[in-house]
């Protein structure tokens, strides 16, 4: 299961063309339908019609403030 994250999430223009993999480390064994990211970027919520499931998202740093500097795939908790 992958989540794809545009630019204005990544602190970015949203006009950007800057996509992010979120890849879970213990992924839902559900079917995802729905996503919702809290306002500061730093928890997403996964849930479908079995479940419902959180997810830590790592610390953006660096000049453009972006995630485990600019990596394709993104780990998440």
């Amino acid at each position: 299961m992958h989540a794809d994250i545009g630019a204005s999430v990544l602190g970015r223009p949203a006009g950007g063309r800057t996509r992010k993999s979120l890849q879970p480390t213990d992924p839902p064994i559900f079917d995802v339908t729905n996503l919702l990211i809290n306002e500061t970027a730093t928890q997403l919520a996964l849930w479908g019609n079995l479940g419902i499931a959180l997810m830590e998202l790592p610390k953006r740093w660096g000049k453009d403030a972006v995630y485990e500097d600019g990596k394709e795939v993104i780990l998440c908790t």
